[in-house]
């Protein structure tokens, strides 16, 4: 199995790096400003539900500058999801009609990191989904036009992330949801892997066994259908969501010839259907399926985009957003990954 680690710089961002390597901030006005890109397959309708999309979740920011699952809850992993929805739109902590959201998502998440490398608030729950979360956004917004200062911090917050993730890797390698290395379960591992991946291709050194011991983790949740359970060492059912989401990690770890791509993909082309809302987790599973479709190439993309896409439209609110038992701020920003994976701005979802 080879695993390709390929470093990236976004082509928008040559100019405000020039500008870094000689010193200088880049001003909101003389940043680059990254032109909302014509899409495939996202038509008129489309693009006005994703901006009133982007307007309703930008209207959901807190007063401390967060995004909130309901309840208040998760406001790490949901601040996280926000900012990646702002950062696909085009808008960068520089420029951008929301540039102060992504400017805002990132100084909260900064602002939360601790001492021991860990990205959550004070009592979040379930703290490693924020914390990988929050690795894939800031990683994400590297390059992108943020200031100096704030650049060398992202990059130091993200150094002592890495570490703590490479700290409670478990012994089969994965993660829990809390912070120790006594446990593992699939949907967090995956967040993790996706999250070390990003940091990699950001310039942040990840040790390369870290990633081998995840992927194994990944290979070791294969069930003989294709599919991935939610642990590797417990017996379960193939489970859509988690092989969604393995499928996605592993193309996006450079596995393009790991034996369990093959099997997952036909696996997730069978039972998986857009347009059926009785899946569990709905935007969920689709955050990750229509990132493995995306790489598995053009001949899956158009047999699978436009059916989600039209779902995911029938569902927005009249208020511009989406709605789940988990909160709007939540949903919205899922929804609007899923439908703006086509204009190509985050580079974890490059092919």
């Amino acid at each position: 199995m080879t695993i390709l680690l390929r470093p990236w710089i976004p082509a928008c961002s040559i100019a405000v790096l020039a500008a870094l390597s000689l010193g200088s901030e880049p001003s909101p006005e003389s940043a680059p400003v990254r032109a909302r890109r014509p899409a495939p397959m996202l038509a008129a309708d489309a693009e006005r539900s994703i901006e009133r999309g982007l307007k309703f979740l930008a209207s959901k920011r807190q007063p401390d500058g967060a995004w909130t699952a309901t309840g208040k809850e998760f406001p790490t992993a949901v601040t996280a999801l926000a900012g990646l929805a702002f950062l696909a739109s085009g808008s960068t902590p520089a420029a951008g009609p929301f540039r102060a959201e992504v400017e805002g998502a990132v100084r909260f998440l900064l602002d939360g990191a601790r001492a021991n490398g860990l990205i959550a608030a004070r009592d979040e729950q379930r703290p490693m989904y924020g914390h990988g979360f929050s690795m894939l956004f800031l990683s994400q917004a590297l390059g992108t036009g943020a200031a100096p200062a704030t650049a060398e911090r992202i990059r130091d917050v993200l150094r002592k992330a890495v570490e703590l993730t490479g700290a409670c890797q478990s012994k089969l390698g994965g993660w829990y949801y809390e912070p120790n290395h006594l446990q593992d379960e699939g949907s967090v591992t995956i967040t993790q892997v996706q999250a070390l991946r990003a940091c990699q291709n950001a310039g942040v050194p990840v040790p390369k066994a870290v990633i081998d011991r995840a992927i194994g983790y990944i290979d070791q949740s294969r069930n003989p259908d294709g599919g991935l359970r939610y642990q590797a060492d417990r017996e379960g059912p193939s489970r859509i969501a988690i092989t969604a989401a393995g499928l996605a990690t592993l193309y996006n770890a450079g596995a393009y010839d790991h034996p369990a791509l093959a099997p997952a993909l036909r696996f997730l082309r069978e039972k998986l259907k857009p347009d059926d809302r009785t899946e569990g987790h709905y935007l969920y599973c689709h955050f990750y399926a229509a990132q493995a479709f995306y790489q598995a190439g053009f001949a899956d993309w158009r047999r699978y985009f436009p059916a989600v896409r039209d779902q995911i439209l029938r569902m927005q609110d009249a208020d511009g957003g989406w709605s789940s038992g988990v909160g709007n701020s939540y949903s919205t920003a899922i929804a609007l990954l899923v439908l703006q994976i086509p204009c190509q701005y985050l580079p974890i979802y490059e092919r």
